[in-house]
């Protein structure tokens, strides 16, 4: 398709689903800031079945400025850059600051794709991806997980605002339930034991299909926190 995708952030079992499934796709896929910068280079080695069109941003301290150098480059080499996704996936590390802290690191490099997107006047799209506080319950981070996907949400609505006179959409994807060792490890045991009314967690290819739609396919879907939940929030499992 000719399409550049720059995923950001998000653990392997996860970006390297997303990855493969782009290139599967005839997208050239970008590397930056994963969670663990390190496995880059060895996990786009792994998606060479899936195509050869990857790139690996250079480790960095993920500032902005180097956000928007890595933007540059992609743009110069390929000529495109039409999909930027940030991917969030919280570890049993995590904080009340890391979380308080995540919307806006989130803000400032949302701003920064819309800006170059629309400078470079492309009609792109920036995803947000956030988990939904339904893997806090009965965790005691479940307000501060509850108050950062309000900011999330927040964030992604006024990029909306600001830059879809430009023809750049900015969505954001909430996740619930998600079988990822990262999840798992810090779950209560009630959300351990939870399902859903399709009787399974979220996989990491049933968030890929999404961001592949969103990224690839969706041309006029702006502004709105989609719901990948199996149903969870219809509350027939009272978590």
């Amino acid at each position: 398709m000719g399409k550049v995708v720059l995923l950001q952030g998000g653990p392997p079992g996860l970006t390297g689903v997303i990855a493969a499934t782009l290139l599967e796709r005839g997208a050239t896929v970008a590397l930056y800031g994963a969670d663990n910068p390190a496995s880059n280079a060895e996990l786009a080695a792994m998606l060479k079945a899936h195509g050869d069109a990857m790139v690996v941003i250079p480790e960095s301290k993920n500032d902005s400025g180097h956000f928007l150098s890595s933007m540059k480059m992609l743009y110069e080499r390929f000529g495109d850059l039409s999909a930027i996704v940030n991917l969030y996936i919280p570890s049993a590390a995590q904080t009340e600051d890391t979380l308080a802290a995540y919307p806006r690191k989130l803000q400032e490099q949302v701003v920064a794709a819309g800006s170059f997107m629309v400078e470079k006047g492309i009609e792109g799209i920036v995803i947000n991806q956030f988990v939904m506080s339904t893997n806090f319950v009965d965790h005691p981070l479940a307000y501060a997980c509850a108050a950062a996907r309000g900011a999330v949400t927040g964030v992604t609505r006024t990029a909306c605002i600001r830059f879809g006179k430009a023809g750049v959409r900015v969505v954001g994807l909430l996740v619930g339930l998600l079988d990822l060792p990262e999840i798992r490890e810090f779950v209560s045991e009630r959300v351990s034991a939870a399902t859903t009314p399709l009787g399974r967690w979220i996989t990491a290819h049933d968030v890929a299909g999404t961001v592949e739609f969103l990224a690839l396919d969706s041309g006029y879907l702006t502004g709105q926190m989609l719901v990948l939940d199996g149903g969870t929030t219809s509350g027939v499992n009272g978590v």
